[in-house]
């Protein structure tokens, strides 16, 4: 989980900003996938922080989806993301 000693791996941090924003997506019953992700890191996050995450819908013209998340700890913003997400087409399966 760590980057340098004690810090949270941006990796990971994109990873649950991604996350929260596809969750944000399945609340809605929207199957989508990411297709853009742009994360801008803010502040290092120490590994054993206690993290606030929040995901929601920026925009939407199906079957593109625009997402915004973002990361805070004790309500300062650590890390935020922005994603496209496009729908998943059913005769994929």
């Amino acid at each position: 989980m760590q980057g340098y000693e004690g810090i949270m791996h941006g990796g990971l941090l994109s990873a649950i900003l991604d996350t929260a924003m596809a969750h944000c997506l399945l609340h809605e019953n929207i199957e989508a996938m990411t297709g853009e992700l742009n994360v801008r890191f803010i502040d290092p996050v120490v590994y054993d922080s206690t993290m606030t995450i929040i995901a929601w819908i920026d925009s939407s013209l199906p079957p593109l989806y625009h997402l915004k998340s973002e990361i805070k700890i004790n309500d300062k913003i650590v890390c935020k993301a922005k994603a496209k997400f496009m729908q998943r087409d059913y005769n994929e399966r």
